[in-house]
């Protein structure tokens, strides 16, 4: 099945707006994506002299090093339309693995902020990925990666759940009693780039899972405080530690 139809200048210019020069070889074949954040938190975490953004500033990427792989980090703005683009770069490149680092908006009574949720499966509740294949195929983590990121959590002393999400295009139009319904659904929470991600790379045969932190409640709408905000930023940088380390060791046949 061929995915992706648009003509090659389309990707040429994506890889233009992503890394120096457009030179794709710059980039590692196991990527984290900050879905819908990173920008200071991968700078931060991959230090001087790594960053290898392109043109466009909306998304920045930075290359570290670890067990001799490279491994590259590209923060990218917010909605399913940035992850679209990524992932077309990422099949010209060749990349193995991606691991969308992200945030959402609690649903469920049982959860609060902070948590830290991996979505097994994103009800598509955007229209991006009805472009490239019909509505009832499901929007699914790779089973392996999902263990693999759980266990290590798990390890390092995280309690991650793991759940079903909706992936919205917009979060302006978030209705706290519409999306009570969807909580006493099953459903976790609410974010805009998961079905995405999990929809094409599993159509081009990348290996991806996405861990998300939760920012807010929409139901009880609640939101991060001076306290909390500082216990997400502490959060974001461990679980980046823990999914850079791993990434570097994967080898999932």
């Amino acid at each position: 099945m061929r995915v992706f139809r648009a003509p090659r200048y389309i990707f040429d210019s994506i890889a233009r707006c992503v890394v120096r020069d457009g030179n794709v070889g710059l980039l590692g074949d196991r990527w984290v994506i900050g879905l819908s954040v990173g920008h200071g938190l991968f700078e931060e975490f991959a230090g001087v002299g790594s960053e290898v953004t392109g043109t466009c500033r909306v998304l920045r990427t930075f290359n570290v090093t670890v067990n001799e792989r490279r491994v590259t980090l590209i923060a990218s703005a917010a909605g399913g339309l940035y992850t679209e683009r990524l992932l077309g770069l990422a099949y010209l490149r060749g990349v193995k693995y991606i691991v969308g680092l992200g945030a959402c908006g609690a649903l469920r009574e049982d959860l609060d902020v902070c948590d830290v949720v991996i979505p097994i499966a994103s009800v598509r509740g955007e229209n991006l990925t009805d472009y490239y294949v019909e509505k009832s195929y499901p929007a699914v983590a790779d089973f392996d990666m999902l263990s693999i990121f759980k266990n290590e959590l798990e390890a390092s002393g995280l309690k991650p759940r793991v759940g079903l999400v909706y992936t919205t295009p917009s979060i302006l139009t978030e209705d706290p009693m519409e999306m009570k319904v969807l909580g006493d659904k099953g459903i976790s929470c609410v974010e805009c780039e998961v079905s995405v991600l999990y929809t094409i790379s599993r159509l081009i045969g990348i290996k991806a899972v996405a861990i998300l932190i939760v920012s807010d409640h929409v139901v009880k709408e609640k939101q991060l405080d001076e306290v909390t905000r500082e216990k997400y930023r502490d959060l974001q940088k461990r679980i980046l530690n823990i999914i850079v380390n791993m990434l570097s060791k994967l080898d999932i046949q």
